[in-house]
């Protein structure tokens, strides 16, 4: 489809080539690699992960950002992008960034319920934020009836708190704001 789309031309008299795949995230999974390969022909790729997209929401509140700030007013890719993590995008779906080969995920954070991205869960339960520790990490609680004996209910979590934007992950967002995680992507599939 992406090939089709773009038929391999180079459009010279454009210096910024942005592609939004407006479709669910279960073809954006499966084609990861597909995403990877079409950011060599355009500047950005951008792809969502919700199971049903809301084509209105992400026009309006995510396209429409990375078009006033990246395209209109001149600001880096990576800082339009930055600033389109809003709750009523990141709330719906996690967001793809294929760039000069790479691809890049970024999905919500929260500490109390997602620390790294993930759900913090024991027994198959989410678990119950206690506090943050003075060293960084997040402290939960289990509250399942039946957890095992002998394992401790207590557990910790350090949060990601990288700045690369080439390896690993980095967070943004701070206190009061919406945290997000951006992470590097296996697109090798």
């Amino acid at each position: 489809m992406i090939r089709h789309i773009a038929c391999r031309r180079s459009w010279p008299a454009f210096e910024k080539k942005l592609l939004f795949v407006l479709s669910c995230g279960g073809l954006v999974e499966h084609a990861l690699r597909k995403v990877r390969d079409a950011s060599d022909d355009f500047t950005a790729v951008f792809a969502f992960g919700a199971p049903m997209l809301d084509i209105g929401r992400i026009s309006r509140h995510f396209a429409s950002t990375i078009l006033d700030y990246h395209i209109f007013g001149q600001e880096t890719l990576w800082k339009a992008f930055e600033r389109t993590a809003k709750p009523e995008v990141m709330h719906h779906t996690s967001v793809y960034l294929g760039e000069g080969g790479k691809v890049h995920r970024m999905r919500v954070a929260s500490v109390r319920h997602r620390p790294n991205g993930e759900d913090a869960r024991c027994c198959d339960q989410p678990a119950k934020y206690q506090r943050r520790h003075r060293d960084g990490r997040c402290i939960y609680r289990c509250l399942q009836a039946h957890h095992p004996k002998g394992r401790p209910r207590t557990f910790y979590v350090r949060l990601e708190e990288g700045t690369s934007k080439d390896g690993g992950c980095r967070s943004i967002g701070g206190r009061g704001q919406l945290r997000c995680i951006i992470e590097l992507c296996d697109s090798n599939r």
